[in-house]
């Protein structure tokens, strides 16, 4: 749940969406942004669109990760790493990824 008016950021970076996507946003009071559903939760398409793309963004890093064996030994699920794991899968993975795309 979002609150009324709610806008999906258009104008952050990856590290940023990753962070929203897996830890919310504390200040505003919002969930983490992998549980919104952009049919209820948002009003205007270009938010639809801007999390569809975030999205497909955060599950291409997720399987990079997943692939290249980047998880903690034992962790099977990104959703339950700590935001310090987090920070360093996200590392690992963006700096791979930059090498292959």
């Amino acid at each position: 749940m979002v609150p009324a008016g709610f806008r999906f950021p258009q104008t952050v970076n990856v590290k940023v969406i990753w962070d929203l996507w897996f830890f919310g946003n504390i200040g505003m009071r919002i969930q983490p942004y992998r549980f919104i559903k952009p049919a209820f939760d948002f009003e205007f398409k270009s938010d639809r669109s801007a999390f569809s793309k975030a999205k497909y963004v955060i599950k291409y890093i997720c399987n990079y990760a997943q692939e290249n064996s980047l998880l903690a030994a034992g962790s099977n699920s990104m959703s339950l790493l700590s935001k310090i794991a987090s920070d360093g899968v996200f590392q690992a993975s963006f700096v791979g990824l930059e090498f292959t795309t």
